[in-house]
């Protein structure tokens, strides 16, 4: 009887799998919104009118005092005129405090109070009228209409779009090795 031992060596093909998700662009939030506002403003500068009155020629013309002597003059009398109004209290005061003599009651005292003495006098009216002069006054404006600005920026960017994929590939070949040996038993 012949015998024969076959020996058998196989080697299955290795396969190489490969694979990538696919990536789908995501945006990250809403473009920033942005607003410049600028005030309106209205700016007023008023001047106020002048009236000038020069009386320099007629106080000339009638030989009067210069401003500086007709201050002097009205200071002076209205000093006397001071020093009167306390004589004439004191002595009014010293009558009401002897109420009972006769004449001495309050509308006695009353009805023999002088008028007030007038003011001084410094001479005849002017010939030449006092020169009047008008400097008018004025109000300037100036107004800055306000102004909004309104902008939309740019769009954040979202990650680009990636596809997916899958790659197979073979990796080893399969194999398979047969090896017979004849063994003779004859025996």
């Amino acid at each position: 009887m012949l015998k024969v031992t076959l020996t058998i060596r196989t080697q299955p093909a290795l396969i190489g799998v490969e694979s990538k998700k696919a990536r789908a662009p995501v945006a990250g939030g809403l473009a920033p919104f942005l607003v410049a506002i600028s005030h309106p403003r209205l700016t007023l500068q008023s001047e106020e009118a002048r009236l000038v009155l020069d009386a320099r020629a007629a106080r000339t013309y009638a030989g009067l005092a210069g401003y500086r002597e007709l201050t002097r003059l009205a200071a002076q009398q209205s000093y006397e005129d001071v020093l009167a109004a306390i004589e004439e209290t004191a002595a009014e005061g010293d009558r009401l405090a002897a109420f009972w003599v006769p004449g001495n009651s309050i509308p006695d005292v009353a009805a023999e109070k002088p008028y007030p003495r007038p003011p001084f006098s410094y001479g005849v009216p002017p010939v030449h009228p006092v020169r009047v002069t008008v400097i008018p006054g004025g109000v300037r404006a100036e107004f800055t209409p306000g102004r909004v600005r309104a902008e939309l920026g740019e769009k954040p960017p979202g990650s680009p779009y990636e596809p997916g994929m899958i790659r197979v590939y073979l990796r080893q070949y399969p194999k398979i090795e047969i090896e017979a040996q004849v063994l003779d038993e004859r025996a």
